[in-house]
């Protein structure tokens, strides 16, 4: 009879001692393919967060320091972004992608501004004495970053062709909204005026009307596509006024190809120079304000502030890094170079938390996986002990015929792995169903804290104002990524390491019983 045959014969013929071997192996069997499963998911998720994500950034103002700072004094004056310092930020070798903006505001007294009404609430239209005003947004490739991340889509017409951007030719996307409101249609033309104020006569917002100006200049856009707004602009988390806020921007966006909004900054800038709007401007911040009244002082910061605001062109932008552990270092080497009242804000500003949250059940789940292998190296060790001196006498006949050790020990292995094996495949698929849920279960709790962490201070989220949205990575996305799922490697990878504890476990008490002789096991 070949060992295979006296092993399975072994396993039937002490059936309640191999019940009850089955069974604990299971037992502990299942909590250590929990902690494999959850191990494996955890390294997988994060491999795949690391590989496949690009945390995506936003250098902008600081809103929440800018209104603290309005509620303790006055609203400061800041300087739009250097277009250099942008160029030489996004060179940096953390940066895998970039999209930058140049955006101005400019006036048309033809087209009306679309007011959308959210939750009982209408926006303000933004309206002046010279007409309406848009936000001009010029984009330096056809894909730009609202069609790529899929915030709006191109309906009627089409996109900007190449020739366009490279041309800086004056076309134009606007909403469905805008178009209708307008009656606006592919082939339109709308007339924008870029205005330079009298910096001495801008003293609030009543004052952007003809008789404060000192001249302007017109351009005539061409709409080539009319695009629709394909993402929920609101949020529960964010303030009536900042939801309306970003409502209404986002459906008077006029887009225009970056080089045009450039032609319009450069001749516009012309124009003010030979006005004398900067020899004007640098007449007012010379003043001194020791020698002014209060009110004046107050005065002449309002007329700084609304001539700033309105002519400058702004550098908006949005910036994908290679790897969310360039997150970091990223952000230090450009809050190094950062004017005041400017920050940098990622959409995943709970990434590296949301990483350690995973690194935190892998590192948790491998020390228990390692203490629970070795727990069964020692009880499986213990009971085998117990159960060979139940079978010393049935050793020992063996022995006395004239069999090796050799033969003996392989016939106990191998009944150990004929139990073993069907209750490691029975812990493995009740291991997956438990550790799935527990594992989930501590996730969602982890990152339930961080999504509530994360939705605190919306209205002044640059990615919120941008019409991105803030939870670029959310709680239903970290858990796409964590998957305990049964494959090949995992059940082999299990198994090994399930046979060889077990394995383990059997070789010390034989290595203890096959020392003793026939004669004295038998006496």
């Amino acid at each position: 009879m070949n060992l295979l045959n006296r092993a399975f014969l072994g396993v039937i013929r002490n059936r309640k001692r191999s019940i009850l071997f089955f069974l604990l192996v299971a037992a502990i069997g299942v909590f250590m393919a929990m902690l494999l499963l959850i191990n494996q998911a955890s390294i997988k998720a994060n491999q795949s967060i690391v590989g496949n994500l690009r945390p995506q950034g936003i250098i902008g103002l600081d809103y929440a320091k800018m209104q603290h700072t309005f509620e303790t004094n006055i609203s400061p004056i800041v300087p739009p972004l250097d277009i250099e310092l942008v160029s030489q930020i996004v060179s940096m070798p953390y940066v895998s992608d970039y999209n930058i903006f140049l955006s101005r505001e400019l006036f048309s007294s033809d087209v009306v501004t679309y007011r959308p009404l959210l939750g009982g609430y209408s926006a303000s239209g933004r309206s002046s004495g010279l007409g309406y005003i848009y936000r001009v947004v010029g984009v330096q490739n056809p894909h730009f970053a609202e069609i790529r991340h899929k915030i709006i889509d191109v309906t009627y017409g089409s996109l900007f062709a190449e020739e366009e951007i490279s041309g800086s030719l004056p076309v134009a996307l606007v909403s469905e909204e805008l178009a209708k409101k307008n009656q606006l249609h592919i082939g339109s033309v709308i007339t924008l005026r870029s205005v330079v104020f009298n910096p001495n006569e801008m003293y609030c917002f009543a004052c952007l009307r003809e008789d404060k100006i000192l001249g302007y200049l017109s351009f005539d856009v061409e709409i080539v596509g009319i695009f629709d707004i394909i993402v929920e602009l609101t949020s529960e988390h964010a303030s009536n006024w900042a939801n309306n806020y970003i409502a209404e921007d986002m459906h008077n966006r006029i887009y225009v190809p970056g080089g045009f909004v450039e032609l319009i900054d450069h001749e516009t800038s012309t124009l003010a120079e030979n006005l004398g709007f900067y020899e004007k401007m640098n007449q007012l911040q010379e003043l001194d304000p020791s020698l002014l009244s209060r009110c004046e002082t107050r005065g002449i910061h309002h007329q700084i502030l609304l001539s700033s605001r309105n002519h400058f062109t702004v550098v908006d932008n949005l910036i994908a890094l290679h790897n969310p552990h360039y997150i970091v270092p990223f952000q230090k080497s450009v809050e190094a170079l950062l004017p005041e009242y400017y920050t940098i804000e990622f959409a995943e500003n709970n990434f590296q938390a949301i990483m350690n949250a995973f690194e935190s059940l892998e590192n948790m789940s491998r020390s228990m996986l390692i203490g629970t292998v070795m727990a069964m190296i020692l009880i499986l060790g213990l009971l085998i002990i117990l159960f060979m001196r139940d079978r010393k006498r049935e050793i020992g006949i063996y022995l006395a015929l004239g069999e090796s050790k050799k033969n003996i020990s392989g016939q106990i292995i191998l009944e150990v792995i004929l139990i073993s094996l069907p209750a490691f495949i029975c812990a493995l698929l009740i291991g997956r169903f438990f550790g799935n849920g527990v594992s989930e279960h501590m996730l969602i709790n982890d990152l339930l804290v961080l999504e509530e962490m994360k939705q605190q201070g919306i209205d002044f989220s640059l990615f919120f104002r941008f019409g991105l949205g803030y939870d670029q990575i959310a709680t239903n996305t970290m858990l796409e990524n964590y998957n305990i799922a049964l494959s090949i490697e995992q059940l082999l990878l299990f198994l090994g390491i399930g046979l060889g504890s077990t394995i383990v476990a059997t070789i010390i008490p034989l290595l203890y019983a096959m020392r003793f002789q026939p004669k004295k096991i038998l006496m």
